[in-house]
């Protein structure tokens, strides 16, 4: 689903979380820190670039596997759970990579913006350029005869109801795919012991 893209659209809806009642069943921010450290690479700490799947379900990025495995003096294992992997048998994981875009593409929710020329808070909606400003802004703007169309952020809210339900559809959706993802790498992993005591 895309994101509009009228000028309402660069409000970003965490803006609203703590100043309106009907936002509130929006995933919190600790909902969100657990999604964006799963789609993480536990050897660089960073999005998965171009990850792989090792034999044994766990994922690294590309480089970074190969990285550690050049430190390896003989055989080659995963950093997770011990188990020798080759590289021949490590598999791009197309499903991890588009979540991590996706995830990284979502207003996650932030705490008050700050107005980058001024640093006050952004308490202000100014109509005409679809966005948040602050009353320096505000004042600066009225001082050369610019719009004085600007409301409250509590007054403006409702402008934003439709980007807001798109956006928590979208987070809906990416929730629902990373908990597919999660429950492939365990059927791997699951998996690959079963194969592994078959030849004890």
């Amino acid at each position: 689903m895309e994101v509009s893209t009228n000028p309402s659209s660069n409000i970003d809806p965490g803006d609203y979380v703590e100043m309106n009642d009907s936002i509130t069943h929006l995933p919190s921010k600790v909902v969100i820190q657990d999604i964006t450290m799963e789609l993480h690479c536990p050897l660089c700490n960073d999005w998965f670039r171009d990850p792989l799947m090792l034999s044994c379900g766990h994922n690294f990025c590309e480089a970074c596997i190969q990285d550690f495995w050049r430190l390896q003096a003989k055989e080659t294992f995963c950093p997770e759970c011990k188990m020798l992997c080759q590289y021949n048998n490590c598999t791009f994981n197309p499903v991890l990579d588009k979540l991590v875009e996706k995830i990284k593409k979502l207003p996650l929710l932030k705490g008050h913006p700050q107005c980058p020329e001024h640093g006050e808070n952004l308490k202000l909606f100014s109509k005409p350029d679809g966005k948040l400003i602050c009353f320096q802004c505000k004042d600066a703007r009225l001082s050369v005869g610019q719009s004085k169309e600007f409301l409250q952020i509590s007054d403006a809210v409702h402008f934003f109801t439709e980007e807001l339900a798109i956006q928590q559809g979208q987070l809906e959706t990416t929730l629902k795919e990373l908990q597919t993802l999660r429950n492939m790498q365990k059927e791997a992993i699951a998996a690959h012991k079963q194969r592994k005591g078959h030849f004890n």
